[in-house]
């Protein structure tokens, strides 16, 4: 079931007045993933052989099945996280103001169709002094309130029945989440405790990585590489994750290790077993996830150390 805002849905009609909908969307779904391997070769390019740059985009193209499955299903969310990490990687590439802009405009429209976007506002914290960055945040929140309301008010009616279909799917069908904390432990705990325990497992990493930094610098790495762990963090504290938001976390964790000389080579081993497990099993994906996120852990958590080591060594 696809529930929009009514600017969401009346944008959707315009394009399909003027084009039909379902060409313009693979012609610009073509151009968004083109556009990406694209800005990754450029965001890799001075850390590998060529060669190894397409292995490392090959391996998380096809990591578990995941990627396949997220760009075939045309779902907004996973060409939006490919568009948003794009911008990033290009602003990274050549920090241009112009960069920062679309990286803002971008993430506003498509925190129109997904709110959750707007997590991505953290980046400026990133790559802008805090002042900048306050003001900037502040800035792109209010200009999403200011298109959310007003299409609120230009539409009531529209937006009324907007707000009573997302309560239909959220409440009454129980679509609280995808395959997170939420999925795996909403049937358990019910899905009010789950979220709570997202927020809580989100927040004390948030946390315990603010005073790893603070105190001992057990993250002192390049900035690529710190941009790269924060657009883990943004797409792992979405509560809702769903495959199509995930496959995008798995770019950037082989693009971690590939930044970080690990052997990233070893997702293979991963990999291929969880491929063809998804095929056999249904509702896999949840498993994958799980799986992925143990793994993320371990190899992070070994550079983190590797860091500390060279520190120590200094």
């Amino acid at each position: 079931m696809f529930i929009y805002h009514p600017l969401v849905l009346r944008l959707l009609r315009l394009i399909n007045g003027l084009i039909d909908i379902s060409t313009f969307f693979n012609v610009a779904y073509v151009l968004t993933l083109t556009w990406f391997i694209f800005e990754s070769i450029r965001f890799l390019g001075n850390r590998e052989a060529k060669l190894s740059l397409y292995q490392s985009i090959l391996i998380a193209m096809t990591f578990g099945g995941v990627a396949i499955n997220a760009l075939l299903c045309g779902n907004f969310s996973a060409y939006f996280h490919l568009i948003v990490i794009s911008l990033i990687f290009n602003y990274l590439n050549r920090p241009r103001i112009f960069g920062l802009f679309l990286f803002g405009i971008a993430m506003v429209c498509f925190a129109i169709v997904k709110p959750y976007f707007l997590a991505y506002v953290v980046f400026y914290f990133l790559v802008l002094s805090p002042r900048n960055a306050i003001a900037t945040g502040i800035l792109t929140s209010l200009t999403l309130l200011a298109l959310w309301f007003g299409g609120a008010l230009l539409f009531a009616d529209q937006y009324s029945d907007f707000l009573l279909a997302l309560q239909y799917q959220l409440v009454a069908k129980n679509d609280l989440g995808g395959y997170s904390t939420l999925r795996l432990f909403g049937p358990y705990l019910g899905y009010q405790w789950a979220f709570i325990l997202h927020v809580t497992i989100v927040g004390l990493v948030c946390l315990l990585a603010l005073i790893g930094i603070s105190r001992n610098q057990l993250l002192a790495y390049d900035l690529k590489s710190q941009a790269l762990l924060l657009i883990l963090f943004i797409i792992f504290a979405n509560p809702r994750i769903v495959f199509y938001d995930f496959f995008a976390a798995i770019f950037v964790l082989v693009y971690f290790l590939v930044t970080n000389k690990q052997n990233y080579q070893l997702i293979l081993l991963f990999g291929f077993p969880l491929a063809i497990y998804s095929q056999l099993a249904e509702h896999s994906i949840r498993w994958i996830i799980l799986a992925y996120a143990v793994m993320s852990l371990t190899a992070i958590a070994e550079a983190v150390l590797r860091n500390k080591s060279k520190l120590d060594q200094n």
